[in-house]
């Protein structure tokens, strides 16, 4: 399920509307559309995301080009129908995704007025299918700076992307940490 904020376009409003009427990606990725690249940056409210979003507006977009970035937002919602919860219990978990739904827009409306979706999902296997799905050129993540121990363990939202993603993927340590490597 995706909530989109603003649309950046009515072909962005369009292809959000057709992902909304299919459950699997298409085969074909969606053709490029004319002008600048189309760069997505995905966000999750933490340092490296940060760091991610700045190198964007930095360094990679040129508005003169017709660069467009589209921000996007990826969380893994609770799922209280999984395990034995009280009904008490169900409605603040889901309160709770509420909350978290509500953050995320928030989130995207103050970074910019660039397009933002907030999308439900494992991150690493949302935004890839996001990107799958969409006229996209690059995908821009930040590092979280986890340690290798911490990677092979609690894996890694860039290092799924930079192996299973089909556009180009740049990971954007955060200030102070040791780029990664894939």
């Amino acid at each position: 399920m995706a909530d989109t904020i603003p649309a950046a376009s009515a072909a962005a409003q369009q292809a959000e509307e057709k992902q909304a009427e299919t459950s699997e990606p298409s085969e074909v990725r969606p053709a490029r559309s004319a002008g600048g690249r189309r760069i997505v940056c995905g966000i999750d409210g933490s340092e490296g995301s940060f760091a991610a979003f700045k190198f964007v507006r930095e360094t990679l977009v040129n508005p003169e080009r017709g660069d467009r970035v589209t921000l996007v937002r990826a969380f893994e919602p609770m799922n209280p129908e999984e395990a034995v919860y009280s009904d008490h219990e169900r409605r603040i978990l889901q309160e709770e995704d509420e909350a978290r739904r509500k953050e995320a827009r928030h989130e995207l409306q103050q970074l910019s007025e660039l397009a933002g979706t907030i999308i439900e999902g494992d991150p690493p296997d949302a935004i890839q299918e996001y990107v799958a799905m969409h006229p996209v050129d690059m995908l821009v993540v930040g590092n979280r700076g986890l340690s290798a121990v911490a990677r092979l363990f609690l894996g890694s939202v860039g290092s799924h992307l930079v192996a299973n993603s089909p556009v180009p993927v740049t990971v954007v340590p955060q200030a102070g940490t040791a780029p990664m490597y894939a």
